[in-house]
């Protein structure tokens, strides 16, 4: 059935609104970074830090940015908000007891992205890069709610979610040693290099001996 509404103008109404509700608060302000999510048939996701991505989406998400005072500095928060698929505008993603949020953990500056469900966390990531913090943070996520949202109980979900973490750091760590195995041939390229020029060096200094 084709939809009589258009996610990426309930999108820019969700920004406008929030863009109004924070510029008028005392020692807040709206800041310009969203991340726009789109939620395929497929269950697969879109994101983009414009709203045209939605246009494709069967349920769209938006992290949303406003800064505030919090004791002498300001900090940056993120809010949720969840489009369902009949265009119904939701605060923070809940569905059959899974909820996604971004709070603080610890200390103001400590923003994490977390999935958790019936009120216990399974997954959290901090954010990436300051200028797209949360894009591959909730790719991340999106993979592991998929994996886990189709349990039928909570042990399942524990144990995937216990291996998940381990995969993560075998993952890491597989990462961190490719690297340092770029680092190791580069170096042995660079001892090759100075080893033939010193060998070069060496005879042209017996040449000119003779």
């Amino acid at each position: 059935m084709e939809k009589d509404f258009s996610f990426v103008e309930i999108a820019k109404e969700v920004v406008s609104e929030f863009k109004a509700e924070y510029d008028n608060k005392k020692d807040c302000d709206f800041v310009g970074y969203q991340l726009y999510v789109s939620i395929l048939a497929d269950g697969n996701i879109q994101t983009s830090t414009r709203p045209n991505v939605l246009s494709k989406g069967k349920e769209c998400l938006i992290i949303l940015t406003h800064s505030d005072l919090a004791v002498t500095n300001y900090y940056r928060w993120y809010v949720i908000k969840y489009i369902d698929e009949n265009g119904n505008v939701h605060n923070g993603y809940f569905s059959n007891g899974w909820h996604i949020e971004i709070t603080s953990w610890g200390q103001f500056s400590n923003q994490m992205l977390s999935l958790s469900k019936d009120n216990e966390s399974l997954f959290s990531e901090s954010q990436g890069p300051w200028e797209n913090p949360w894009d591959e943070p909730f790719h991340r996520l999106w993979d592991f709610y998929q994996l886990v949202s189709q349990c039928s109980s909570m042990e399942e979900v524990k144990f995937i979610a216990d291996n998940y973490e381990l995969k993560e750091k075998i993952k890491k760590q597989n990462e961190e040693i490719s690297a340092l195995d770029f680092v190791k041939k580069k170096l042995e390229m660079e001892r090759d290099q100075y080893r033939s020029l010193f060998k070069e060096m060496k005879e042209m200094i017996k040449g000119d001996n003779k």
